[in-house]
């Protein structure tokens, strides 16, 4: 990993704030391979505004190698036969027709509760052919239940 002191070395960086004005007062959007003066470099390193493209690359190898040990490991888990893929036991796929009990959707900005009395109506309309039971739905976490349900 680079320190502070080797990156002020090198002369290009890559934008990782939303945008960046330059001295000069030209707007950098995320991603733009910028060369700010050398008194700025270590304060925009500081804040994570920018960031050196070795950096960056050690990132994505970083990221490359988790998903691929991620992968090994479902692929082994299928192997072996394991049906659990980390997901709520119980879960019963929604039903693919467009709200066919009638339940009004909770807003995805809506309660964790509002999310998990949905998932239980759902389960109870539907006689368990969708939605989760009451224990289930409590376990799930509301983003877990906003893929499941909508």
């Amino acid at each position: 990993m680079l320190d502070h002191g080797a990156a002020v070395m090198a002369a290009e960086y890559i934008v990782t704030a939303t945008s960046w004005r330059d001295a000069q007062g030209v707007k950098h959007r995320r991603g733009d391979v910028v060369t700010p003066p050398e008194g700025e470099v270590d304060r925009l390193l500081r804040a994570r505004a920018i960031t050196t493209p070795e950096a960056l690359a050690e990132a994505a190898a970083a990221k490359a190698q988790a998903d691929a040990a991620l992968q090994a490991e479902a692929q082994a888990a299928a192997a072996a036969g394991d049906s659990d893929s980390g997901t709520l036991d119980g879960v019963v796929p929604p039903v693919l027709e467009p709200n066919p009990y009638g339940l009004e959707l909770p807003k995805k900005a809506g309660t964790a509760k509002a999310w998990e009395d949905y998932a239980v109506a759902l389960y109870e309309k539907s006689e368990g052919k969708a939605g989760l039971k009451r224990e289930d739905a409590e376990k799930a976490t509301k983003q877990d239940l906003i893929e499941l349900f909508s």
